[in-house]
C-alpha cells in the first residue's frame, strides 16, 4: 500500500512551518487542545475514527551544554519512573533519549533531542500520544489526562498538532472532491491550496475553530485534510491534522 507522508512536504514549505508556527503556539489545556474539536467535528459527519495522535514540543532554551541535557534527562526519568526509558544516540554531536509507556490501546513517548553544532546546543522535549478508537470514554477522559501529562513535561507553551485517521461509517455516492468540499464547508475553512490526484486529494486551509496557525506566502492556515481511495468501491481514508499533519498512512 502506498504511503503519503505529510509533514508539510506536499506544500514544500517545511522550514517555514516549523520556524512561524514558534510564534503561535498555545498552553497545553484541554480547552484548547484542537483534537477534542477535530474528533467532535467529524462524530457528527458520520466519520468513524481509526486512530488518532497528538505531538507537542518544546524549545528547551536553558539547557547549553550536553551535561545540562543529561542532568534533565535524569530529572523527567525521577518523574516518569513507570516508564521504559532508552538512549537513541550518544555522540558528540547528538544526544538522544526516549520514554515509553504503553496502556491497551494508548502508547505515548517523550523524546529528548539534542544537538551540538558548531558549539550551540540546541535540545528539544517531545511528547506524543497515540491511540486506537475514539469512544465517548476516552473523549471524556483524555482531554483531561493529556493536560496533567504536558504539565508534568512542559514548562513553557509547548506547540502542538493533532492529527485524526478515519473513514466515512458506510457507502458513500459521493466523490472525493465532494467529500473535501463537504469537509471544509464542516470547519468553516477556506481554502489555501491544494493537491488532487486520481485516488488522493489535499487540501491546506484556514479555520476559525482552530487558534492555532502556520504561515506559508503570507496566508495563516490551521487546517490539513487528506482524503485517499484505494480502488472503485473502496473507502475512503480521511486525515485530517492542525494546524498540519504531521503523520503518514
Amino acid at each position: 500500500m502506498k504511503k503519503y507522508s505529510f509533514i508539510f512536504s506536499i506544500m514544500g514549505i517545511v522550514g517555514l512551518v516549523w520556524i512561524i508556527f514558534g510564534n503561535h503556539s498555545d498552553a497545553a489545556s484541554v480547552e484548547e487542545l484542537s483534537l477534542i474539536q477535530i474528533a467532535q467535528t467529524v462524530q457528527d459527519e458520520n466519520i468513524l475514527i481509526q486512530e488518532w495522535s497528538v505531538h507537542a514540543r518544546e524549545n528547551l532554551e536553558t539547557l547549553q551544554t550536553f551535561a545540562e541535557v543529561k542532568a534533565y534527562t535524569k530529572e523527567m526519568k525521577k518523574s516518569f519512573t513507570d516508564w521504559k526509558w532508552s538512549v537513541q544516540k550518544e555522540s558528540q554531536e547528538r544526544y538522544e533519549v526516549i520514554g515509553t509507556l504503553k496502556k491497551n490501546d494508548l502508547t505515548e513517548t517523550i523524546k529528548i533531542l539534542s544537538t551540538d553544532t558548531k558549539n550551540n546546543v540546541q535540545t528539544y522535549v517531545i511528547y506524543e500520544a497515540k491511540g486506537a478508537g475514539y469512544e465517548g470514554s476516552i473523549q471524556e477522559n483524555m482531554g483531561n489526562y493529556m493536560k496533567s501529562q504536558m504539565s508534568d513535561i512542559f514548562t513553557k507553551k509547548p506547540n502542538i498538532f493533532s492529527c485524526i485517521i478515519g473513514h466515512y461509517d458506510g457507502n458513500m455516492r459521493e466523490s472525493m472532491l465532494e467529500q473535501m468540499n463537504g469537509l471544509l464547508s464542516t470547519f468553516n475553512a477556506k481554502e489555501i491550496e491544494a493537491l488532487e490526484e486520481e485516488q488522493f486529494i489535499s487540501t491546506s486551509a484556514y479555520s476559525p475553530m482552530f487558534k492555532e496557525s502556520v504561515t506559508t506566502d503570507g496566508k495563516d492556515m490551521n487546517l490539513q485534510i487528506g482524503l485517499r481511495k484505494e480502488g472503485l468501491g473502496a473507502k475512503t481514508t480521511i486525515v485530517i491534522g492542525t494546524p498540519i499533519i504531521t503523520i503518514e498512512y
